[in-house]
C-alpha cells in the first residue's frame, strides 16, 4: 500500500542511486547534485506523508533553517562543537574511504565509539571527501525527527495541537539543531532511538509482530553507534515478550514468543559477534569498583563534577546514583559558572528544568492513558540516566549525551504542557475525566 502510494516519487530514489554509482568516478559535481537532490526528496516524502499544513511549514522552516546552518558552518565560521570529536569522527571517516579506495595498506586502530567514521568513510568513497554530504545526511534525518516526533505524540494523545506543539520544540530545540549539522553520531543514534518508539507503539495499537522485529531492528543501529543502548533494548524485549497487548496484561506465556525469543537471540549473536564484537562486559555494571575507576578517569578537566563520589560498595552505589542522575540531567548549575562558555551550557540546563518539570505532568496523563506505556517509558528513562549519570562526569559531555533523550522527555512535556494549558477543553485528555479518556481511546482503535 505504502509502495502503490508513493511510487510517483519511486524514479527519485532511482536517480539518486544512479548519481551515488557514477559519483565514484565523476567526483564533487555529483556530491552537490546528490546533496540537492537529497533535499527535494526529503520535503516530497514528508509533505506525502502528512495532510497536517502547520505541519508542512515547520519542516520546510527546519530544512531552511539546517541548511543555513550547514553553509554558515562549512563557509563562514565554524559551529560550537565542532572541534575534538566531530573533527576526528571526520578525519577517521576519510582515513577509512582511503582504505576503502586502496590508497593506503592499513587502518589505524579506531575505537568502537567512532564507528559511525565508517558511515562516513563509506560516503566519502562515492562522493570524495565532500563533508557536506554526511552533513545534509544527519541534518535531514533532523527534519524527519520532527515527523517522527508529531506522530507518536499524536498516538499518544489522539490530540493535533499537542503533537504540533511537539514537532515545534524538537524544531526549535538548540542542540538537536546544533548535532543535526555536524559530522556526529548523536542524530543517527536519536533518529533511531525515536523510530523503534515509533514501531513499539505501532506495535502497541496492532499486535503486528512486524512491527516488533522493526523496532529493535532500530535500535540495535542505534546500539551500533553507542552500546550503552543495548541496555534499552533489554527494557523493550522485556515489554515485547511479557506484555499482551491484546488483552492488556502481563503475559509470559504468549505464543508469539516462539518466534520473538529465537530472532531476539539469532540477531545479538550475528549482531555482537560477528557485525561489531562490542558487547559490553554485563558483569561490569554493578562493580562499585569498575563504575569507580571509570568516574576518576571522566572527571579530569575544568567542566567536571562529583569527581569524588566514587562508589566503593554497591550500598554507596546506590544512594549516589540518584545525585548523579540530577547532575547528568540539570548540570551546570549557576554556582559552576566560571567561563563565559558556561552560559551555552546554563541556557541548555534551564531547558531541561522546564522539560522535567512538565514531564512529570505529562507522565500523569499517560499513565491514566495507557499504563503499559508509562511503566515502559519511566523503565527507559530510568536506565537511561543511570548508564549516562555514572558513565558521565563532565557537563559538557553530559549536554551531549543527553540529547539522546531530550526527544522523549520533549514528548512527555509536551503532552504535560497541553494537558494544563487546555485542561478546561473538552477535546484533549483530562485527568479527572475518565469519560473523555474512554472515548480518546475508542477514536485510536478505530483508526
Amino acid at each position: 500500500m505504502i509502495l502503490n502510494k508513493y511510487k510517483e516519487y519511486s524514479y527519485l530514489t532511482i536517480l539518486i542511486i544512479i548519481i551515488a554509482i557514477v559519483s565514484i568516478s565523476v567526483g564533487n559535481y555529483a556530491g552537490y547534485l546528490f546533496l540537492s537532490l537529497l533535499l527535494f526528496l526529503t520535503f516530497i516524502l514528508l509533505y506525502s506523508f502528512t495532510n497536517d499544513k502547520k505541519l508542512i511549514y515547520i519542516i520546510i522552516f527546519s530544512i531552511l533553517l539546517k541548511c543555513v546552518l550547514i553553509l554558515f558552518h562549512n563557509f563562514i565560521s565554524s559551529l560550537p562543537g565542532s572541534d575534538a570529536d566531530a573533527e576526528l569522527y571526520e578525519y577517521f571517516g576519510w582515513i577509512i574511504s582511503q582504505y576503502i579506495l586502496g590508497d593506503i595498506g592499513q587502518l589505524p586502530e579506531i575505537s568502537p565509539s567512532y564507528f559511525f567514521s565508517y558511515w562516513i568513510g563509506i560516503l566519502y568513497v562515492l562522493f570524495g571527501r565532500l563533508a557536506l554530504v554526511p552533513e545534509l545526511i544527519n541534518g535531514m534525518l533532523g527534519v524527519v525527527l520532527i515527523l517522527l516526533i508529531y506522530k507518536i505524540t499524536y498516538r499518544l494523545t489522539n490530540n493535533i495541537n499537542t503533537a504540533r506543539f511537539a514537532a515545534f520544540i524538537i524544531f526549535l530545540f538548540p542542540l538537536i539543531n546544533l548535532y543535526s549539522v555536524l559530522t556526529m553520531r548523536e542524530i543517527p543514534i536519536i533518529f533511531f532511538f525515536v523510530l523503534s518508539f515509533y514501531f513499539l507503539l505501532k506495535y502497541n495499537d496492532t499486535s503486528k509482530i512486524s512491527f516488533i522485529l522493526l523496532s529493535l531492528l532500530s535500535l540495535l543501529i542505534s546500539t551500533f553507534f553507542h552500546d550503552s543502548f543495548i541496555f534499552i533494548t533489554a527494557v523493550y524485549i522485556v515489554y515485547f515478550v511479557s506484555y499482551d497487548v491484546k488483552n492488556k496484561k502481563v503475559n509470559l506465556f504468549m505464543k508469539r514468543n516462539i518466534f520473538i525469543i529465537p530472532f531476539v537471540l539469532g540477531i545479538g549473536v550475528f549482531f555482537f559477534s560477528f557485525l561489531t564484537n562490542k558487547l559490553p562486559d554485563l558483569s561490569t555494571l554493578l562493580s562499585s569498583e569498575f563504575i569507580s575507576d571509570h568516574v576518576a578517569r571522566r572527571s579530569r578537566d575544568r567542566a567536571s563534577y562529583l569527581a569524588n563520589m566514587r562508589p566503593s560498595n554497591i550500598i554507596e552505589l546506590i544512594v549516589y546514583t540518584p545525585i548523579r542522575m540530577i547532575y547528568f540531567l540539570f548540570t551546570p548549575f549557576p554556582w559552576m559558572l566560571s567561563d563565559p562558555k558556561d552560559l551555552i551550557g546554563i541556557f541548555d540546563s534551564f531547558l531541561y528544568w522546564i522539560l522535567g518539570f512538565y514531564s512529570i505532568k505529562g507522565l500523569k496523563v499517560i499513565k491514566i492513558k495507557n499504563k503499559s506505556i508509562y511503566y515502559l517509558v519511566i523503565s527507559v528513562i530510568l536506565v537511561f540516566l543511570f548508564l549516562f549519570g555514572w558513565g558521565t562526569s563532565n557537563y559538557g559531555a553530559a549536554m551531549r549525551h543527553r540529547t539522546k533523550i531530550s526527544w522523549l522527555l520533549i514528548v512527555i512535556s509536551s503532552i504535560g504542557y497541553m494537558n494544563k494549558r487546555n485542561s478546561r477543553s473538552s477535546n484533549f485528555i483530562k485527568i479527572k475525566d475518565k469519560e473523555d479518556i474512554q472515548g480518546e481511546e475508542r477514536k485510536i482503535q478505530n483508526e
